[in-house]
């Protein structure tokens, strides 16, 4: 732990992590440097709707990670008849 915050594997945090950034730096900062980048013609508030549905959508897909990898801890713990 490090000033009270579980520290994530790598591939839980994502490709973009390559420092240890914290959660709430990566979606605020990274992420909306990168919807800018990407994005420029858009007006703020609708970079920062991007920023929203892009975090949305790796949170989700590190759910779905989770309970895949969940789902076969569980199947390998069961006796195998």
């Amino acid at each position: 732990m490090q000033d009270g915050r579980k520290i994530e594997p790598t591939v839980e945090r994502g490709l973009f992590d390559h420092e240890n950034t914290t959660p709430e730096d990566l979606n605020q900062k990274r992420m909306g440097a990168i919807v800018r980048e990407r994005f420029p013609h858009l007006s703020e508030e609708d970079q920062e709707v991007v920023r929203q549905h892009a975090v949305a959508a790796l949170v989700t897909v590190q759910q779905g990670v989770a309970a895949k990898t969940e789902k076969a801890a569980i199947t390998l713990a069961l006796p195998h008849r």
